[in-house]
């Protein structure tokens, strides 16, 4: 059951009803046809599902000298006129330092989403069967998916 089924049986519709949906940070915009859209909880319709997924470990390794500094991945939760992508950082599982800095850190990812790491990749992390997956994608790509929600 893909994610159209799942959230049509949440709001006690059918799939084919459903014409856009827009992924958010925690959130769904659902756009059902002939109402205005609404925005529905991801917890509420994947419920302990999202929860018992077996997490992603990210590991960021320096390969020379003048990479070890700040390590760091970080969940893309939206646009930010500063910054460019407002940005929820996670915490190291694990250091490993050197002489002028982190050598290699590992972060463990939970949540399907889009993520940044220090070394400018960009990555999406999704369900695939009962586990996470990650697949890189473009800044482009990241910027398309959280433009503004046109209804």
């Amino acid at each position: 059951m893909g994610i159209k089924e799942l959230i049509a049986a949440h709001l006690n519709t059918s799939a084919s009803q459903i014409t856009k949906v827009t992924e958010l940070y925690k959130v769904w915009c659902v756009v059902v046809a002939g109402r205005r859209s609404r925005f529905v909880s991801k917890l509420q319709v994947l419920g302990e599902e999202i929860k018992s997924l077996s997490p992603i470990t990210w590991t960021l390794t320096a390969q020379m000298r003048r990479q070890e500094g700040k390590k760091w991945v970080a969940r893309i939760d939206g646009l930010c006129k500063e910054y460019g992508f407002k940005r929820t950082f996670l915490s190291a599982q694990f250091i490993e330092w050197g002489k002028y800095g982190m050598k290699k850190a590992v972060f463990e990812i939970q949540e399907p989403g889009y993520y940044q790491d220090s070394d400018g990749d960009y990555f999406r992390v999704f369900v695939s069967g009962n586990s996470l997956d990650a697949e890189c994608c473009s800044k482009l790509e990241v910027q398309a998916r959280f433009g503004v929600v046109k209804v």
